[in-house]
């Protein structure tokens, strides 16, 4: 995590980088601040990348960063003398306390490049990663790029919100995230079909949040070598909590076959926005890979589709 501004006070942003234990990059994130500190920077880097953890189900989690004052007031090593501080420090001790095992250091900014890029690259105004080859200079595949990247974030917010209202057992709470998750990925598939329309080529680098949401959907943890997220951590995991299913298989699936059966329930329009968003989330990535006999091989939440009654 990393943070920074230009002045001091001045422009500020915060940035951070999320790893697997292998060191594979799982997801990253930026966000400008206005003017404010170095501190308030750093503070907000470190918030910024516990959120992000969290939403792709870690348990575990250590904080790199390369300020060594957020690093030891943490830790109890300083005090927190500003005013200004205490609220963010407060709300980092929380957000660790989310946590099974947390910690956190400080190394060189040498060794915390990737996340120092990031604020820079923020700061600067630099644009995402945009497709490369024919049409290089045509200005709709970077358009699309900005716009995949802000929709998986309101994306990525959406679910999380769901799957903790989920896990709660409020599913008349989830129901609007999931829904607005669904419209938006329905954008997602129509901006792709004005890249193909144009003649252009599909996009070459996928969105900074797709691997969280992934992960938040529970399909992550089933590629090979993917980490697993907790209990709890995936939006059918909440589900199957805050429903209360039963452990064993057919007993899940006869429980969801009669929550079918019920009709017009809280709970059965969650399972339908589920179902809903599974499917969104498959096509639009079919569609991007140009592999569209890839999308009901990837389904998602295959215990909801195999209890649904077969349309007349």
């Amino acid at each position: 995590m990393d943070g920074g501004a230009r002045g001091n006070p001045g422009p500020a942003a915060a940035a951070a980088v999320v790893l697997d234990a292998r060191g594979e990059v799982l997801d990253e994130a930026a966000v400008l601040l206005g003017d404010t500190t170095n501190n308030v920077a750093e503070y907000r880097g470190l918030l910024l990348g516990l959120e992000r953890a969290r939403a792709l189900g870690a348990d575990d989690v250590e904080v790199v960063n390369d300020s060594e004052l957020v690093a030891k007031q943490v830790n109890g090593v300083y005090k927190v003398r500003s005013p200004d501080m205490r609220d963010l420090h407060a709300k980092a001790l929380a957000a660790l306390g989310e946590f099974e095992r947390w910690a956190v250091r400080s190394v060189p900014r040498a060794e915390n490049a990737a996340a120092d890029a990031l604020v820079n690259r923020a700061l600067d105004g630099g644009p995402p990663p945009r497709a490369e080859g024919p049409g290089g200079d045509d200005p709709l595949p970077a358009a699309v790029a900005r716009a995949e990247e802000v929709w998986c974030e309101l994306i990525l917010h959406e679910l999380t919100a769901a799957r903790d209202a989920l896990r709660d057992g409020a599913p008349d709470v989830a129901t609007p995230h999931l829904r607005r998750a669904v419209a938006v990925e329905r954008l997602l598939l129509d901006q792709l079909t004005v890249l193909a329309e144009a003649g252009l080529p599909a996009l070459a680098s996928e969105p900074r949040s797709l691997r969280a949401i992934e992960s938040l959907s529970g399909e992550r943890a089933a590629r090979p070598g993917a980490a697993a997220p907790h209990v709890g951590a995936s939006l059918y995991e909440a589900f199957s909590a805050g429903l209360g299913l039963p452990e064993e298989r057919r007993a899940r699936l006869a429980a969801l076959a009669a929550l079918e059966r019920e009709g017009d329930s809280a709970w059965q329009r969650a399972a339908e926005l589920l179902r809903a968003h599974g499917e969104g989330l498959a096509r639009w990535r079919a569609r991007r890979a140009d592999d569209a006999d890839s999308a009901a091989g990837r389904r998602l939440f295959p215990e909801l589709w195999e209890a649904t009654p077969p349309a007349p």
